[in-house]
């Protein structure tokens, strides 16, 4: 296995332990990576051939790729991470010449760092060993492929000496065996910007989108801060999902409820905890919260640059012959259907789910708003609403 320790070991012929020591746990392994991918001789050489030369992931995307993401957080969340990995090679790599000429070389260029991260960040996996946890790289276990949960056979296990892939149904012989990616269940964001494809048949749809922004100022707008700070609801993104239970708003409407306080409504529940915004504060402000959370949802759907629509032709035609056929009895595709690259593919179909999540969390909202505007809904809880998408 690679790891943080031995990734020290391989990179003390040419740095100091104090140089060693300021290095992050992913930059040492990005380092040894290169380092040994640029000896013909050593013993890994088998394993590095077998690793992927080029990404599908947004961070090896062109710009023109890129910008088919359209408002996707996706596209955001993968141009602070290029900046993230620049930084690092500027301020922990790049100095590292003057330290000894073996990474003045084109082997620990930017294009190669870059490369090493993606390889640490598509593949490796949380052991421990020690007592401690942290990343490895672990030859042979690193290539399954994943699947939606239903089709996952196998799971890992670390142990003292090993890690275990364990078996948890029959697997027949010749049947390509998946493993799960990640802790939780990924969203296809993720699962884009880390491993470079979306699941189509994903049973459970979650997307991260702006946070809605803060109400007109009141006399209480500090303490309000105050309380979503409190709450941890004071991120520039917050999650919506859908699974197999609903629409899952939890999250918004929370904002939404601490936003629209009234001064009455602010002193009725326990303000130092926040205590109470996890369920409805009253009708009235119930309504008010649903309001803003409705023309939130509104404004983040109509910020995609095509519709929903468009991009279920557009997606069809980019299909092939299969979906084109599926397509000619409503009328067919037409001619003026662009040629979609691999990744521009992959972008559609996700902004296409995640239109397809905000136009259910919104007819689901609205549904639950009219219940609650004629007194029929009941308030006990309303984060969670039966729409599917």
């Amino acid at each position: 296995m690679l790891t943080p320790l031995e990734a020290s070991k391989q990179l003390e012929q040419y740095l100091p332990a104090e140089a060693l020591s300021r290095l992050s746990d992913t930059n040492l392994m990005a380092l040894a990576l290169m380092a040994i991918d640029a000896d013909a001789s050593h013993p890994w050489r088998a394993y590095m051939a077998v690793l992927p030369r080029q990404f599908s992931t947004t961070l090896h995307w062109p710009e023109h790729a890129l910008a088919a993401l359209q408002s996707s957080a996706t596209a955001s969340f993968t141009a602070k991470k290029k900046d993230a990995i620049r930084r690092q090679y500027e301020q922990a790599v790049r100095p590292l010449c003057q330290l000894h000429e073996r990474f003045c070389s084109a082997d620990f260029a930017y294009d190669r760092f870059k490369w090493a991260l993606s390889v640490l960040w598509s593949r490796s996996f949380s052991v421990q060993i020690g007592g401690e946890s942290m990343g490895a790289l672990v030859p042979f276990a690193d290539m399954f492929n994943t699947a939606p949960p239903a089709s996952i056979k196998l799971q890992h296990r670390m142990t003292p000496s090993a890690l275990e892939l364990i078996a948890t149904a029959p697997i027949a012989a010749g049947e390509q065996i998946f493993v799960p990616y990640g802790r939780d269940a990924m969203s296809n964001g993720q699962l884009l910007m880390e491993y470079g494809f979306v699941l189509p048949d994903a049973p459970v749809k979650s997307m991260m989108l702006p946070a809605p922004p803060s109400a007109q100022p009141d006399a209480l707008a500090a303490a309000k801060r105050q309380l979503l700070s409190a709450l941890g609801l004071a991120r520039p993104h917050v999650m919506l999902r859908n699974d197999t239970r609903g629409v899952d708003v939890s999250e918004l409407l929370m904002i939404g409820r601490i936003q629209a306080l009234t001064a009455a409504e602010y002193d009725a529940f326990d303000a130092a905890s926040g205590r109470g915004v996890g369920r409805p504060v009253s009708p009235d402000n119930e309504r008010r919260a649903m309001a803003a959370v409705e023309r939130h949802l509104d404004s983040v759907l109509q910020s995609y640059d095509t519709t929903l629509e468009s991009d279920q032709r557009l997606l069809l035609g980019a299909l092939g012959d299969v979906a084109a056929d599926a397509a000619a009895a409503d009328g067919g595709l037409g001619s003026d259907l662009p040629q979609l690259s691999p990744n521009e593919i992959a972008a559609v179909r996700l902004r296409l789910e995640e239109k397809r999540l905000l136009s259910a969390a919104l007819a689901a909202l609205r549904s639950a708003q009219d219940a609650v505007q004629d007194n029929s809904c009941d308030l006990s809880n309303t984060a969670r609403f039966t729409s599917r998408s």
